[in-house]
Protein backbone atom coordinates (compact mmCIF):
# COMPACT_ATOMS: atom_id res chain seq x y z
CA UNK A 1 0.00 0.00 0.00
CA UNK A 2 2.83 2.28 0.89
CA UNK A 3 4.80 1.66 -2.26
CA UNK A 4 2.12 2.29 -4.43
CA UNK A 5 0.59 5.83 -2.43
CA UNK A 6 5.13 6.58 -3.36
CA UNK A 7 4.50 6.12 -6.80
CA UNK A 8 1.48 7.88 -7.07
CA UNK A 9 2.96 10.82 -5.32
CA UNK A 10 5.77 10.19 -7.93
CA UNK A 11 3.49 10.25 -11.27
CA UNK A 12 1.98 13.59 -9.63
CA UNK A 13 5.14 15.53 -8.56
CA UNK A 14 6.55 17.77 -11.39
CA UNK A 15 10.50 17.53 -11.88
CA UNK A 16 12.26 20.79 -11.55
CA UNK A 17 14.81 22.35 -14.17
CA UNK A 18 13.32 20.11 -17.64
CA UNK A 19 13.81 22.91 -20.28
CA UNK A 20 11.75 20.12 -23.03
CA UNK A 21 9.29 17.38 -23.11
CA UNK A 22 7.29 16.58 -20.17
CA UNK A 23 8.48 16.92 -16.49
CA UNK A 24 6.16 14.42 -15.18
CA UNK A 25 7.28 11.01 -14.39
CA UNK A 26 5.65 8.28 -16.20
CA UNK A 27 7.68 5.19 -15.97
CA UNK A 28 8.04 4.07 -12.59
CA UNK A 29 8.87 0.70 -11.23
CA UNK A 30 9.23 -0.72 -7.98
CA UNK A 31 11.56 -3.51 -7.64
CA UNK A 32 10.53 -5.63 -4.64
CA UNK A 33 13.87 -6.88 -2.84
CA UNK A 34 13.88 -9.41 0.37
CA UNK A 35 16.86 -10.09 2.66
CA UNK A 36 16.96 -12.02 5.87
CA UNK A 37 15.77 -8.07 7.49
CA UNK A 38 13.19 -7.31 5.99
CA UNK A 39 11.72 -6.55 2.58
CA UNK A 40 12.24 -3.36 0.71
CA UNK A 41 11.77 -1.98 -2.42
CA UNK A 42 13.70 -0.12 -5.08
CA UNK A 43 11.81 2.58 -7.15
CA UNK A 44 12.34 3.45 -10.54
CA UNK A 45 11.32 6.67 -12.05
CA UNK A 46 11.56 8.44 -14.79
CA UNK A 47 9.81 10.20 -17.70
CA UNK A 48 9.50 8.50 -21.56
CA UNK A 49 11.96 10.61 -23.81
CA UNK A 50 12.44 9.81 -27.45
CA UNK A 51 14.71 7.55 -29.61
CA UNK A 52 15.48 3.66 -29.49
CA UNK A 53 17.85 4.76 -26.38
CA UNK A 54 15.17 4.92 -23.90
CA UNK A 55 13.28 1.91 -25.40
CA UNK A 56 16.28 -0.25 -24.94
CA UNK A 57 16.89 1.21 -21.11
CA UNK A 58 13.52 -0.04 -20.80
CA UNK A 59 13.84 -3.24 -21.88
CA UNK A 60 16.70 -3.22 -19.66
CA UNK A 61 14.99 -2.10 -16.70
CA UNK A 62 12.38 -4.56 -17.13
CA UNK A 63 14.90 -7.58 -17.57
CA UNK A 64 17.15 -6.06 -14.40
CA UNK A 65 13.90 -5.93 -12.28
CA UNK A 66 13.01 -9.52 -13.12
CA UNK A 67 16.00 -10.93 -12.43
CA UNK A 68 16.59 -8.91 -8.91
CA UNK A 69 13.45 -9.87 -7.64
CA UNK A 70 13.98 -13.96 -8.83
CA UNK A 71 17.51 -13.76 -6.83
CA UNK A 72 15.73 -11.94 -4.62
CA UNK A 73 13.27 -15.12 -3.98
CA UNK A 74 15.81 -17.84 -4.68
CA UNK A 75 18.84 -16.47 -2.80
CA UNK A 76 18.81 -14.12 -0.19
CA UNK A 77 22.74 -13.87 0.62
CA UNK A 78 23.09 -12.73 -2.44
CA UNK A 79 20.88 -9.76 -1.98
CA UNK A 80 22.41 -9.08 1.52
CA UNK A 81 26.04 -8.63 -0.39
CA UNK A 82 24.32 -6.61 -2.64
CA UNK A 83 22.66 -4.50 0.02
CA UNK A 84 25.83 -3.94 1.75
CA UNK A 85 25.84 -6.73 4.35
CA UNK A 86 28.70 -8.36 4.62
CA UNK A 87 29.59 -12.05 4.17
CA UNK A 88 32.71 -14.37 4.57
CA UNK A 89 33.49 -17.55 2.97
CA UNK A 90 36.16 -19.60 4.87
CA UNK A 91 38.72 -21.82 3.70
CA UNK A 92 39.53 -25.15 4.78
Amino acid sequence: MYVNKFCELLRKTRMQGIISGSPIRDVIKPIRLSTGRGHYHLVVATRTTGGKEFEAWQKWLNEFAEEVEKLSDLDRLVIDILSGKQAMLNSM
